[in-house]
């Protein structure tokens, strides 16, 4: 295993953190818009003087999204395995 292996896999993980956290920030963000809630914060110090359901539900769809992006990546890594095994089956069958 080469240095520029180890690399390329520690780049291919620092995107795929970049990806979970830009799904978890925007879909707060835009979740937060769509019920209402201005100047929400992850962390921060004062509560928001809005109702706690809002809240919890930019809360709830900010922790799903990364988990939606996870099962996303795992069924393209799957179809797109498959899609390489049958080509190369059926590659090797007809000679």
């Amino acid at each position: 295993m080469s240095v520029v292996h180890l690399l390329g896999g520690a780049v291919g993980y620092l995107g795929l953190l970049g990806a979970l956290a830009l799904s978890m920030t925007s879909t707060a963000r835009h979740v937060a818009r769509l019920v209402r809630v201005v100047g929400f914060r992850w962390f921060q110090e004062l509560p928001v003087p809005v109702p706690w359901w809002r809240l919890l539900a930019v809360r709830s769809a900010a922790a799903v999204a990364p988990l939606g992006v996870a099962i996303g990546l795992s069924w393209a890594s799957f179809f797109i395995s498959c899609v390489f095994r049958t080509h190369l089956n059926s590659c090797s069958e007809t000679t």
